[in-house]
């Protein structure tokens, strides 16, 4: 608009113009303007659990469950994935912030699952079960008493960096499976916490302005539920459905990973190319990544020059030369 503005005026006319929107461009909802009330605010945990995460990472090695779920080990230290063989007793007896009393059934939950925040601390952690355990007299999972349920990476929507997609998903190892090949990813930890998904997003509405918020829904009823929360909100989101056969993501990245990968590039790309419109520049990035991984090494024309212009040389396929005659 303000290029426009300003060529209207070098060329001294004073016509009225109106603005077209390009097919498939994004179309803000018109909201009022958020004003930060004590309801609006979301609660953040005052506590530091950063020392007791890292040293239950320091055990990583003592279990195979983090890699049978498919992750990386790239992944596993980044997030710094953490075990206990006491399990979340040994939590208690080790961090006076926690407010729970030992007992039986968290001998079983042994994996860490911390949640970090943008200056690297972590004030809210998930612990969890071993698949391998068997137990079904507990749940899987078992968040922090009187605390604040953070979603893992809800760092993302605040920390003043804008990024172009960001994926919404239930699972903690869902936004991992995610996050492992690429993509940033926020997990609710819960179809329930949507609630704060939505607050969060309009307190930092500047930073994700030019964000598309991709969700995942697990095929089960927590997906519907999901789907049924956030349509509540006036979030703006697009839907990325699993192929029949996988409940979650994570199911799909353990599964089939060079698939997964594929699944989740192809629904970015045919995203962003809705969004953007389809120009021939919206797959530079793809044509870039195809030449990169070609596993053929260019055969040279004799000409370095000629072989810098064709990027290395020939590479298999048809090429057609053009010239002026003679």
């Amino acid at each position: 608009r303000e290029a426009i503005e300003k060529l209207i005026n070098l060329a001294n006319l004073t016509t009225e113009w109106e603005e077209t929107k390009m097919p498939n461009e994004k179309v803000k909802k018109e909201t009022p303007q958020i004003v930060e009330t004590v309801e609006a605010k979301v609660q953040f945990n005052d506590v530091d659990f950063t020392e007791l995460v890292v040293k239950a990472h320091s055990n990583v090695d003592k279990t195979a469950y983090f890699k049978e779920r498919g992750l990386s080990d790239d992944i596993i230290h980044q997030y710094k994935l953490g075990y206990v063989t006491e399990g979340f007793n040994f939590v208690i007896e080790n961090h006076s912030d926690i407010n729970e009393k030992p007992s039986d059934k968290f001998n079983y939950y042994k994996c860490i699952l911390p949640v970090w925040d943008a200056e690297g601390k972590c004030s809210y952690f998930i612990s969890r079960i071993e698949k391998n355990d068997g137990i079904d007299s507990v749940t899987k999972t078992h968040n922090l008493s009187g605390r604040t349920i953070e979603l893992l990476n809800e760092r993302y929507l605040m920390d003043g960096i804008s990024r172009e997609v960001i994926f919404i998903v239930e699972g903690y190892f869902d936004a991992l499976s995610i996050e492992d090949i690429g993509y940033p990813a926020i997990a609710l930890n819960g179809v329930n916490n949507v609630n704060r998904l939505k607050k969060l997003i309009e307190m930092h509405q500047e930073q994700l302005e030019a964000t598309y918020f991709i969700i995942i829904p697990d095929n089960d009823t927590a997906g519907e539920q999901l789907i049924k929360n956030i349509n509540k909100t006036n979030i703006e989101y697009d839907v990325l459905e699993l192929p029949d056969g996988y409940k979650d993501a994570n199911e799909y990245f353990v599964a089939d990973k060079e698939a997964f990968t594929l699944f989740i590039r192809k629904g970015v790309d045919r995203l962003l190319n809705a969004k953007r419109g389809d120009f021939l520049l919206n797959y530079l990035d793809d044509f870039y990544s195809m030449i990169e991984d070609n596993e053929f090494l260019p055969i040279s024309t004799g000409m370095e020059r000629f072989d810098t212009i064709l990027g290395g040389g020939f590479f298999p396929g048809l090429y057609v030369l053009g010239g002026p005659t003679s």
